[in-house]
């Protein structure tokens, strides 16, 4: 039985290690014999040792599978061989067999097209909780406000949150914290985020209230809709580095 194999990070390595320059990774001009370059195309061996501050023979080690990376090394290559981030994914999978923490990519500038066709409440949030797009239905949770800057931050601070998310205190806040808590691990280069979770544990209301076992989830919770009245929300999340993307699944009483 055949099948796709997916790349051995070690090919990968060898595929950008052949497409990088000198200067790419900080490196002199290579010598010069006549008046004509000795460099070889890509890097040498040697070369991406003295790129990394590894030393002469580590990467050939590595190669050749004799020696295996550690996490901090693998993202050095990484970085300096130029990864995508699609490649830093796969690399960092099939070696570790987990996801790698990496800086966020730029928002998809189609989210609000998709969401647009939803029926649903739905909406694009930035890692730091930045609402990026939204459509109507979503809209019409905040008939006299509008659209919230930062939905995590509405959702945890503001005096009128509790309004729509009926026992706040009880089927909310303490999941809405393990999201943000999850987020904020996720996400460690982002300051925005960081700033957001700082302001969250100072938060004397929300010091009184335990962080709940796990985030949101497929549960239903009680909601006060401004235009359909009381029912149940179930708010349902799907991410990718850049943003994550919110729909709010609401049933009438």
């Amino acid at each position: 039985m055949t099948g796709i194999r997916p790349p051995d990070y070690r090919l990968l390595l060898e595929k950008y290690r052949h497409e990088r320059t000198r200067a790419e990774v900080g490196l002199p001009p290579a010598p010069t014999h006549r008046g004509r370059s000795l460099a070889v195309a890509g890097l040498t061996l040697p070369e991406v040792d003295l790129a990394v501050d590894a030393s002469i023979g580590y990467y050939e080690k590595i190669r050749s599978g004799a020696k295996r990376p550690s996490e901090g090394r693998l993202k050095d290559l990484m970085r300096v061989l130029g990864f995508t981030a699609h490649h830093a994914r796969v690399a960092y999978l099939g070696l570790f067999g987990a996801e790698p923490l990496l800086p966020a990519e730029e928002p998809s500038a189609h989210w609000g097209a998709v969401i647009a066709q939803q029926r649903e409440m739905a909406c694009v949030l930035a890692p730091d909780g930045g609402v990026l797009e939204w459509n109507e239905p979503f809209a019409e949770l905040f008939p006299h406000t509008g659209v919230p800057a930062n939905w995590w931050q509405w959702a945890l601070s503001s005096d009128r949150s509790s309004d729509v998310l009926l026992e706040w205190n009880t089927h909310w806040a303490p999941s809405l914290k393990a999201e943000v808590t999850l987020l904020h691990y996720r996400h460690p280069h982002d300051a925005a985020l960081r700033d957001l979770y700082a302001r969250i544990l100072e938060d004397p209301r929300l010091e009184q209230i335990a962080e709940a076992d796990s985030g949101l989830g497929d549960t239903a919770r009680p909601m006060r809709h401004p235009k359909r009245g009381l029912g149940t929300a179930r708010v349902m999340a799907a991410s990718t580095s850049a943003e994550t993307v919110i729909t709010v699944l609401f049933e009438a009483a």
